[in-house]
């Protein structure tokens, strides 16, 4: 043991030693050279100098000293001597460090793994570590480090830092899963910090996208990870065994999830989607199976919903555009939907997970989500083959035979009762109207008559049936008769079938009528012989090919990434939106050219002949994207800002979509500029974020204010996100009367004139926003007036309380500290007006939070951070101030006051005291006085209470 000691303190020393020569003003290429090849000669054990030639302290030198001494190396050598040295002593003596070459073992891996935790620890333009260095030597440091970062995972995969931690027998089984979600969150960072490094420098020192931007892009990084994992799950799924399943089910699960968490589902399904046909093969090992049915499970129903939501688009996009017509019956069709079945049974199973059957069986046909007729079949298929058993030998015709239709008759009674609600039926919109008629007639084919019977659907179907055929719009109605016919069809016993004599030879109702008889899970299909269906299978094999073990390490060339990934969504959406529009009612207004009118026929015939195209408004937030991209395209940027607010607000708790793209929504959002002077830009801006911010905010909050520290923005995009987080605030706490579009009032979207408003002005609650006539004064003519009245004044569920602390409050405040500790020009510190708007904004989440159970916390930091501010004499920010502590102390009892914050209000009572005595500020003598007399009444009331036995007894 001592020897051990002694070896380890010799090696400290020595390392210590050579630190200290590259620090001195002596310091040369030679001494440089010895301190980067005198370690890397201990690891491989050759031509060591140092003064112990050992192998047994490689294990400590791993794990005591490695990482600060690759740290060193990139704050010292890259910032000072990289240049120069040659480019063989680059490659073998520093590089080396980071990139280990040759033939892989577990101690080069376990550096791999090592060096990527401090390449992406320093790869941070607000990193502690680089924050001693200059913006120029920052950014030629940053720049290196992104390099190292492609040539690393050039060479090293997830299967090698899966071995360096997870199957590493030297680190303690209880400390290896810690590691790895350290480790999962570090990598899953990257590609957001080599953009912000992008945007940042872009003016700097790029002139263009350089290939690390594009290697280290979301898209192309997060599809790479997941390339990696599923080919190891499958490369080793024949040889693991049963006690380490539970190792892949956490590695790849934490993975997979945080991946879907920060909003690249989608990324995650393309990358992964043709490995996932191909392992549908019958002799694919069952582990492979039950490690993606464990990780499955193991996601949070939130970030299960957006994988499966996901893979469901993408299959609609990728094989199932195939299908020539949602009703197609043809055996290629019916292959293509069974073939999206299995996947889905690989990934989920059949096995009874709640959140699974939730998503499946509810959520997905009655709980918001909208999807396309031919999804509805693959949805239903699935619910069929979980009550079938399929004959044994027999994958190809998978003759099916039903042994119980618990599951079908449940969701039909839940379509049933959703279709038969009156409000559905008249203020449902076509659309759902049609999915759900869809979902239903789908289910009858699947369900034999006398479970029909049994199951008194027709019983509970016809009050629904009544309300539809008295619907006012006659495609609802043609809904119901559809309905009401088939299911007569589908159960009647005496022959005497309803028939509402409709046009057979309308494509919609031959359609709707098709739905009953396509039954994908139940029909017996042939061994496919169509040539099409055999060239995908070869597309496959092709593009599983490139993921070969040859090249499951990064190679960020176009060929697998740009056929796939965010190409159909965007092209869909293109199309569509980019149609023009016959309008009746605009050609009824057009004016006619008449002959005697025209005064200059030169001029005539310069006019265009061709109207304009509408634009549409945009119906999903992609849509909403698409248009604010469109740079080149002004009347889509307007017609996306115009509706950006009412379209947020819409997917408000509307399924997956909103959450799915909230950070790359607020990103556009604070990055927008008035380019084309639109008539209330900022105001539909400010509306739109607002909104964003209340929509999805435990996405959104984190984001901006992240955004809101960086040093890229101006000060209107900061008072911008501030103004947005505090209406966000007053909103969602209930506190803010809402206008009955959705849309915030106007005097909530114009700026606050910071230096000329008054503290007293700044009410977390405006007076007599809506001034409401009494009943005895006017008389209603509708009813409608009355109902928005009690709508906007009902009481709301504060959602506020359950955010302000970990969402809201202290990540603001946090950042604060942060940010004041940097002196440079351009700080927070110093911008009065900005220190002014950040102030009053967490005095109203304080005033928000009255009733959270952190409330006590968050005074007692608030007010410390009040405090430390005292000495500033600008008078907009002492007006904040005291509107700061003026919230404070109304959000307590007096007596809490007493109990929690004596040293405060002593402190805050000398300060206004003197404050009071420089009468250089007039306009903020009355806050003063007024908090100067409650506290005083505080001590006055509570003298006890506050000094306890320091008073004498009387």
């Amino acid at each position: 043991m001592l020897d051990n000691n002694s070896s380890e303190n010799q090696l400290r020393s020595y390392l210590s030693s050579l630190q200290n020569e590259i620090k001195s003003s002596n310091c040369s290429v030679e001494i440089v050279l010895e301190f980067l090849r005198g370690p890397l000669d201990f690891l491989e054990n050759k031509n060591w100098k140092g003064p112990f030639p050992n192998r047994q302290l490689h294990k400590y030198f791993l794990t005591k000293i490695y990482s600060k001494h690759l740290s060193f190396i990139l704050e010292n050598i890259i910032i000072n001597w990289f240049e120069i040295l040659t480019q063989s002593q680059q490659q073998m003596l520093v590089t080396e460090y980071f990139v280990p070459s040759g033939e892989k073992n577990l101690q080069k891996q376990i550096r791999a793994c090592i060096s990527l935790q401090v390449l992406v620890t320093h790869f941070s333009v607000s990193s502690q570590q680089n924050s001693h260095l200059g913006q120029k030597e920052q950014t030629h440091l940053l720049m290196i480090i992104k390099k190292l970062l492609v040539s690393l995972f050039n060479i090293y995969s997830m299967s090698d830092f899966f071995d360096a931690i997870l199957s590493n027998d030297d680190i303690n089984l209880n400390e290896r899963f810690p590691y790895w979600k350290e480790f999962v969150g570090l990598v899953c960072s990257i590609p957001e910090r080599a953009a912000n490094l992008m945007v940042l420098n872009q003016n700097q020192i790029y002139n263009s996208r350089s290939l690390e931007d594009d290697v280290l892009s979301d898209v192309k990084f997060f599809g790479k990870l997941s390339i990696d994992s599923e080919n190891l799950i499958f490369d080793r799924c024949e040889i693991i065994k049963e006690d380490a399943v539970e190792m892949f089910v956490f590695a790849f699960g934490e993975l997979f999830s945080k991946i879907c968490r920060i909003g690249h589902s989608k990324t995650l399904v393309q990358a992964i989607y043709h490995l996932l046909v191909r392992r549908l093969h019958p002799s694919v090992n069952r582990t492979y199976q039950n490690i993606w049915h464990r990780v499955t499970a193991s996601f949070s129903p939130h970030m299960l919903e957006s994988f499966l939501t996901s893979l469901l688009l993408h299959a609609q996009n990728c094989d199932l555009s195939k299908v020539s017509t949602p009703v197609s019956m043809d055996d290629q069709s019916r292959h293509l939907i069974r073939k999206i079945v299995k996947i889905l049974m690989l990934l989920i199973g059949n096995k009874d997970n709640e959140s699974i059957l939730f998503l499946i069986k509810y959520k997905y046909f009655v709980g918001g989500k909208s999807f396309s007729i031919i999804i509805l079949r693959v949805l239903c298929c699935f619910l069929c083959w979980r009550g079938v058993q399929k004959e044994a030998n027999d994958d190809n015709n998978l003759n099916l035979k039903p042994l119980i239709y618990d599951d079908l008759i449940n969701v039909l009674k839940t379509l049933v009762s959703s279709w038969s609600d009156p409000t559905f039926v008249k203020h449902g919109s076509i659309t759902d109207q049609k999915y759900i008629t869809s979902a239903i007639l789908i289910l009858f084919g699947y369900i034999p008559k006398k479970t029909l019977i049994d199951a008194g659907i027709t019983r509970e179907i016809i009050p629904g049936v009544s309300r539809w055929l008295q619907n006012s719009s006659e495609e609802s109605r043609r809904l119901g008769m559809i309905t009401a016919e088939m299911l007569s069809k589908l159960t009647d016993e005496t022959g005497n079938v309803l028939d509402f004599e409709l046009n057979p030879e309308d494509e919609n109702v031959r359609s709707l009528r098709q739905l009953v008889e396509v039954k994908d899970g139940l029909v017996d299909l042939p061994d496919i012989e169509n040539e099409d269906v055999e060239d995908q299978e070869n597309t496959v094999l092709k593009s599983d090919k490139m993921v070969d073990s040859s090249e499951k390490h990064l190679d960020f060339s176009e060929k697998y990434y740009n056929t796939e990934i965010s190409i159909n969504n965007r092209s869909t959406i293109e199309n569509i939106n980019s149609q023009p529009v016959d309008s009746d009612d605009d050609d009824e207004f057009e004016p006619y050219p008449m002959e005697e009118e025209s005064e200059n026929e030169e001029d005539d015939k310069c006019e265009p002949q061709t109207k304009k195209k509408k634009i549409l408004p945009p119906v999903y937030i992609i849509d909403l994207l698409s248009y604010l991209k469109s740079s080149d395209d002004p009347d889509k940027i307007e017609v996306a800002m115009n509706t950006a607010a009412k379209l947020i607000r819409d997917k408000t708790e509307f399924g997956m979509e909103l959450d799915d793209h909230a950070v790359e929504l607020a990103r556009i959002l604070i990055n927008l500029r008035d380019t084309f002077e639109f008539k209330e830009f900022e105001e539909n801006r400010q509306a739109a974020l607002t909104a964003l911010v209340c929509g999805s905010p435990r996405i959104t909050v984190p984001f901006i204010i992240q955004q809101f520290f960086e040093t890229r923005y101006s000060l209107s995009d900061k008072l911008m996100i501030l103004s947005a987080l505090s209406s966000a605030a007053k909103e969602l706490s209930g506190l803010q009367i809402e206008e009955i579009k959705g849309i915030p009032a106007k005097n909530e979207i114009t700026s606050i004139n910071l230096n000329t408003q008054s503290t007293n002005d700044l009410s977390l609650i405006t007076k007599n926003t809506l001034n409401i006539p009494t009943s005895d004064k006017v008389r209603w003519l509708s009813r409608r007036p009355k109902v928005e009245y009690a709508r906007l004044n009902s009481t709301k569920r504060n959602r506020f309380n359950e955010l302000a602390a970990k969402t809201f409050f202290f990540p603001l405040l946090a950042g604060f500290w942060i940010w004041s500790r940097n002196r440079d020009q351009g700080g927070i510190l110093y911008e009065p007006v900005l220190v002014h708007r950040y102030v009053v904004t967490l005095a109203i989440f304080v005033q928000c939070s009255t009733n959270t159970v952190d409330i006590i916390q968050i005074d007692r930091e608030y007010w410390d951070l009040l405090l430390s501010l005292r000495y500033n004499d600008d008078p907009a920010v002492l007006s904040a101030l005291l509107f700061g502590i003026n919230s404070t102390m109304n959000s307590l009892s007096e007596r809490e006051l007493a109990e929690n914050f004596g040293k405060e209000l002593v402190e805050t009572q000398q300060w206004i005291t003197a404050l009071l005595e420089n009468r250089n500020n007039e306009n903020i003598q009355p806050m003063a006085v007024w908090i100067l007399a409650k506290i005083q009444g505080i001590v006055s009331n509570y003298q006890r209470l506050l000094l306890g036995d320091l008073l004498p007894l009387t």
